[in-house]
């Protein structure tokens, strides 16, 4: 049985859920931490106000955010030890930063999507399969190149690409407007950009054959 369904929410969007966002739900969250005991390899100094404390102090959650954050880590770290967060990987989700992409874990997919949508998660590096299926807008979408590597070498971008990462910008019900930056490269720069954006749309062409 496929591990992801899709699911809507009260205001008819749909998105990916799986048991992880059961696990992951609100019903586990910082107002029930202190009753949370962990054990296994984690020590008290991970839970400890002061560690919180510093990862508000640097990163872009508040304490009651990170402390939240910090118990979903350890929850899901201690429950699925064969696939566990890194420690790397846990400092930057613990400063409300974390990536999406084909070569992660499903389930480590799943959870950046279920922070991101409970806004435990501010800033998402992504490459352009997190604009298509899931639904996950922002603020703020920041395309870092206009081009990318394909069959043929470096390439530009194709039209309906860049659209439908811009158009993640801009948070249905929260925002009136939404911002997407292009930045240039030593490679690209603003033509590239005109030209990516005014070409035609191509056709979406199955790679199933009957």
């Amino acid at each position: 049985e496929d591990e992801l369904t899709m699911v809507q929410d009260v205001d008819g969007r749909n998105f990916r859920a799986d048991l992880l966002d059961q696990l992951l739900s609100d019903d586990f969250d910082s107002s029930n931490a202190d009753r949370f005991t962990p054990t296994g390899v984690y020590d008290d100094s991970f839970l400890s106000d002061e560690n919180i404390q510093y990862y508000a102090d640097i990163g872009l959650l508040t304490f009651d955010e990170v402390k939240n954050v910090a118990f979903r880590v350890l929850k899901f770290n201690m429950e699925n030890e064969e696939i566990e967060f890194s420690n790397d990987t846990v400092e930057q989700i613990l400063c409300g930063i974390g990536s999406h992409h084909a070569g992660l874990l499903p389930a480590h997919k799943a959870f950046t999507e279920t922070l991101y949508r409970l806004e435990l998660m501010k800033v998402v590096f992504a490459t352009e399969t997190l604009a298509a299926g899931i639904n996950m807008p922002a603020r703020t979408t920041v395309i870092c190149s206009m081009a990318k590597r394909g069959d043929r070498g470096m390439e530009l971008l194709e039209t309906s690409n860049m659209l439908q990462m811009a158009g993640r910008a801009g948070r249905r019900g929260m925002d009136t407007q939404g911002a997407c930056v292009v930045a240039a490269t030593p490679f690209e720069g603003p033509e590239d950009a005109i030209t990516i954006l005014t070409n035609e749309i191509k056709p979406v062409i199955s790679q199933f054959t009957p």
